[in-house]
């Protein structure tokens, strides 16, 4: 069975703050790694949904929430629906933050 996702509107609306910050600092004629980067983790997770380490916090989201860490200090919080074979991306968090996102 094919493993699907999709992205939360909070996990939308982190990934476009970002992508703006970037643009602000570099400029909008040169491409964001982080998206490429993030697309890249999505297609990991799709084949190997328990990839992430599970987030050790809090959630409205019922299910565990996982979090995988990318390349570029990002993490990326996800949570994978056996049943349905799917996964949520739930949010983008910089890693360096003191505290993770609000889920």
């Amino acid at each position: 069975m094919t493993v699907s996702f999709v992205y939360t509107v909070p996990a939308r609306r982190m990934i476009e703050e970002a992508d703006e910050r970037w643009i602000t600092e570099h400029g909008i004629t040169v491409d964001n790694p982080l998206l490429a980067e993030v697309d890249h983790a999505v297609e990991l997770l799709c084949d190997y949904p328990q990839l992430g380490l599970v987030a050790q916090h809090r959630s409205r989201h019922p299910g565990e929430v996982r979090r995988m860490l990318l390349r570029s200090g990002w993490h990326l919080y996800y949570r994978f629906d056996a049943g349905r074979q799917l996964i949520e991306i739930l949010a983008l968090w910089f890693a360096a933050r003191k505290s993770g996102p609000s889920l």
